[in-house]
């Protein structure tokens, strides 16, 4: 028998001790699903080990001092997912015919790449939104408009906004923070161009879709060249 549990989608066995996809040795003969743990004792493996293991699938090395130096720097499996597609058998993890060790880690490094030139382009974009949220919103409602309970359209999404920043305001170990606290009291927090410089990307985004007023997100918008706000 089976049940919807409250507020989820998913369908759950009432016997949680009886999953459906245990495989066939775990079952009694009653048919009843039996759950016993299994425990890992793979044990580690030197490099020259990790080397062997790949040839033994298939891989060819043009260079085994080279693949040496490279394990010892990039870990076996932080490669593992560059040579997937590479094997034909996943059960075995047997190569592909033709399979190299070299065009490995010209995939690890074009994508290692790649990440640092679309990190750089997302950091940049990341900062003028930063920056155009507090100016626009400090400028229509004062330096402490984010702890303005009035602005938000969901009261419980706002408290909960103003505990993520708190935290991450306690994290913080910015020296216009530490000096902040070190000379005011009140309020509780640094103004806004100081509070959110720390906020994380999320907890802006967040307090951001909760502010009720959006002529002000109009205005954000339009400084990029977006039509709609949201």
């Amino acid at each position: 028998m089976q049940k919807i549990c409250k507020n989820q989608k998913k369908v759950v066995p009432l016997h949680p001790t009886e999953p459906a996809t245990l495989p066939e040795d775990q079952r009694t003969r009653a048919g009843r699903f039996v759950y016993r743990p299994m425990r890992y004792n793979k044990q580690p493996l030197s490099i020259e080990e990790q080397i062997d293991i790949l040839k033994s699938r298939g891989l060819s090395f043009a260079n085994e001092s080279g693949a040496k130096a490279v394990l010892e720097n990039i870990s076996y499996f932080r490669l593992a997912g560059y040579w997937r597609t590479m094997e034909q058998d996943k059960a075995s993890h047997l190569f592909r015919a033709g399979s190299r060790f070299e065009d490995v880690v010209a995939r690890y490094q074009f994508d290692s790449e790649l990440k640092t030139l679309v990190f750089a382009a997302i950091q940049k974009i990341e900062i003028s939104v930063r920056t155009r949220i507090i100016h626009y919103f400090s400028m229509a409602h004062g330096a402490f408009w984010f702890l303005d309970s009035c602005l938000a359209e969901d009261r419980e999404m706002f408290d909960s906004n103003l505990n993520y920043l708190r935290t991450e305001l306690e994290r913080s170990h910015d020296e216009f923070i530490i000096e902040h606290f070190r000379n005011y009291d009140e309020p509780d927090m640094p103004p806004a161009w100081k509070t959110l410089e720390v906020a994380s990307f999320g907890t802006l985004s967040k307090l951001y879709k909760n502010m009720n007023d959006n002529d002000v997100k109009k205005r954000v918008a339009r400084s990029f060249n977006i039509p709609q706000h949201k």
